[in-house]
């Protein structure tokens, strides 16, 4: 309970001054330039519009289910409640949405440091509203978070998606109440329907599921939580296979994707020939986004079995690509003609960027956790299977903004441990003074 003698304890103060930091960059690129989308996003923007037309959830009719629905419709709904400029309201939305982002990682992190409330030895873990304060402050002002608040792509919704989520995974314990974690499996489901990626999160669901039922009731309760992410996902895949014709999941670009980060030529930039493989396909069959799909998954996973080697050279650049390449994110440089972002009005903001230094820190700040038993292994097990899928499709640095949160926690811990080495070399120094 926050003591009302200290005002400053006060959850809603955090939070309040946290939302307000966060919102003000995230308005102004909001109100700012902004060209026509372009690339990736005019394909949200064409199943949007599409669909608001009573067409198809796709971009054209060759590509029925190239994108996975649940953003489109996001777009669609910000358009149908705020008419007047649809594209102005999407970034207004997806602003607020980045802001209580910021007030979600807080929130987390916190929740992880409130075991260690009565610890009183360690200066900074002491006052558990500081650290998460500041890492909640951080993700406030990186730039690529707030450059893709205004831009036209799913990764705002789906890090506010997912920090919702990982909430009710940090309450999802030995005790947890059945609804919650009933919730927690279905919003596995829903971010799916965002960007497939979250698939990768079901382990987790498994093991939640198995700690929180007791044993002897597996066989009449677990099947509900272990399966309660199908629930939203089992209507898309119906639509996909009336319109297709064929059982698809989730989308029709997942081929692709595999292709890109196994094909001969990979690297940062280089797709490996895409449209040319592409060409090839069409060449000896009819327009089918289904059977491009395999053929590009088959091409990919050639590559990786003629050429086993490269594969350990490709997992390192991928690594590399997620967390040490600090170079700014598609579309950044195609953005405004190359000028990135511009606040509205030419105003100016204390941006910080991701840097290997951060890596650094989140090290250290994963070593520290362990050594002082904060209950991080959901965060850790997060950025473990989001990485694992990185490297079986592919990665650039516009991937690594779903993990941004959960690494920021890691580098205020860190920050944290160099707090305590500093306090604990100065009681040392004081001591032979003495």
């Amino acid at each position: 309970m926050a003591d009302a003698s200290h005002p400053w304890d006060v959850p809603w103060i955090w939070i309040s001054s946290l939302l307000l930091l966060a919102i003000i960059p995230r308005l102004l690129w909001a109100f700012a330039d902004h060209p026509r989308p372009f690339s990736d996003m005019e394909d949200y923007y064409l199943c949007a519009v599409n669909y608001l037309k009573g067409g198809h959830l796709a971009q054209d009719e060759e590509h029925l289910a190239y994108r996975a629905p649940l953003y489109p419709l996001f777009i669609a709904a910000c358009w149908k409640m705020f008419p007047g400029n649809p594209l102005l309201a999407v970034r207004i939305v997806q602003a607020i949405l980045g802001a209580i982002s910021a007030a979600l990682l807080y929130a987390l992190f916190q929740r992880m440091l409130r075991p260690l409330q009565k610890e009183n030895r360690h200066i900074l873990l002491r006052h558990p509203r500081i650290i998460p304060f500041f890492a909640a402050l951080t993700f406030s002002w990186m730039a690529d978070q707030i450059f893709f608040s205004s831009v036209l792509l799913s990764e705002t919704l789906f890090i506010f998606t997912l920090l919702i989520w990982a909430n009710l995974g940090v309450r999802c314990g030995n005790s947890c109440r059945m609804d919650v974690l009933f919730l927690f499996s279905v919003l596995v489901g829903v971010m799916t329907l965002i960007r497939p990626v979250a698939i990768f999160f079901l382990p987790i669901v498994a093991f939640k599921s198995l700690q929180a039922i007791p044993r002897p009731q597996w066989p009449r309760r677990i099947w509900l939580p272990m399966f309660a992410w199908t629930i939203p996902i089992v209507p898309w895949s119906i639509r996909n296979a009336i319109v297709l014709k064929a059982f698809v999941l989730l989308t029709t670009n997942s081929g692709v994707n595999f292709y890109l980060g196994h094909n001969p030529q990979f690297g940062y930039y280089d797709h490996g020939a895409k449209e040319a493989v592409r060409r090839e396909f069409l060449r000896t069959n009819e327009p089918n986004e289904v059977l491009e799909d395999r053929y590009f998954l088959t091409q990919g996973m050639k590559f990786a079995l003629e050429h086993p080697q490269a594969l350990v050279a490709r997992t390192i650049w991928k690594l590399y690509f997620l967390y040490l390449l600090d170079k700014e994110p598609w579309p950044w440089e195609e953005y405004n003609q190359g000028e990135g972002m511009r606040l509205a009005g030419g105003a100016q903001w204390p941006l910080i960027w991701w840097n290997p230094f951060f890596l650094l820190m989140a090290l250290a700040g994963g070593a520290y956790a362990c050594m002082r038993k904060i209950q991080h292994g959901f965060c850790l097990s997060v950025v473990g299977l989001y990485t694992f899928s990185c490297l079986i499709f592919f990665a650039r640095t516009r991937f690594r903004l779903p993990l941004e949160p959960f690494l920021l926690i890691y580098v205020w811990l860190g920050i944290a441990s160099l707090a305590d080495t500093a306090v604990w070399g100065y009681g040392k120094m004081m001591k032979r003074k003495g």
